[in-house]
């Protein structure tokens, strides 16, 4: 599966079921030079993001974090996150979870200013 976003695309590498009932989702998201992902949070999952190819700045529950290839974040369910793009971006994401819907996000700001503007308060 393939997908154009406003921020870039993304292609699904993996999906399983785990025997547990838990599942797992891969993805490989190619994100444009200055674009972002929406600030937002999950209830029923869990992320893990590798960068590959590029530099971004990553938001996470407030906290600023350069990223760079080989870079890792572990994002935990509940946790407040945006990633933007500082040079074209290539990102591996992991998704954990008893759900993994799209009604499980919970997006808070989709542009990087309306996030920015919102920590500085």
């Amino acid at each position: 599966m393939f997908e154009e976003r406003r921020w870039g695309s993304y292609r699904v590498l993996d999906y399983q079921t785990l025997d547990d009932g838990s599942e797992f989702l891969t993805k490989r998201l190619r994100i444009r030079a200055g674009k972002n992902l929406s600030y937002q949070y999950h209830m029923q999952r869990s992320e893990i993001w590798t960068v590959i190819v590029g530099r971004g700045e990553l938001v996470l529950d407030g906290r600023f974090i350069p990223m760079k290839p080989g870079d890792v974040a572990h994002i935990p369910v509940g946790a407040k996150h945006a990633i933007r793009a500082v040079t074209e971006l290539e990102i591996v994401e992991v998704q954990l979870g008893t759900r993994l819907i799209e009604e499980d996000i919970v997006r808070l700001f989709f542009s990087w200013e309306e996030l920015l503007r919102s920590l500085s308060e």
